[in-house]
């Protein structure tokens, strides 16, 4: 009895919330215009990858990505790659995500990674482009 209620405690959890936004697309960093970096993050259906580059400097200063599930104002991350910290490859990080519609952004914060706390996202698109989707190199 104990296991089936805690089945469906958890299937309630991380079943995706009925009216909550889709991360599927393109999204910029907000920036307090303090920095050169530019850092992108894209989610296709079920594959993200953020990405930093120094646009004064014209340099890569890393990425990331790998699979994540949306769990309607949260995701969970399971990274299949990191230049800033190859031990974090295979790990998974849960994510909070605050939506302000009306301004197209959305705060997230990751629990595990202290430069993902509380950050703020601009849409750049909604990832339904001719080209939108995860590719493999």
């Amino acid at each position: 009895m104990a296991l089936s209620i805690c089945f469906a405690i958890g299937l309630w959890a991380f079943s995706p919330a009925e009216n909550a936004p889709s991360l599927k697309g393109a999204w910029l960093l907000v920036s307090d215009g303090s920095s050169t970096e530019q850092t992108t993050w894209v989610f296709s259906d079920d594959y993200h990858s953020y990405t930093t580059f120094d646009i004064e400097k014209k340099q890569f200063v890393g990425t990331r990505g790998g699979k994540y599930f949306s769990t309607g104002n949260a995701f969970s991350e399971i990274r299949e790659f990191d230049s800033w910290d190859s031990a974090m490859v295979g790990k998974e990080d849960l994510c909070e995500c605050n939506w302000n519609e009306a301004r197209d952004e959305v705060t997230i914060a990751c629990g595990k990674d202290d430069k993902q706390k509380s950050q703020t996202w601009k849409r750049l698109d909604d990832g339904t482009g001719e080209l939108a989707g995860a590719w493999q190199i």
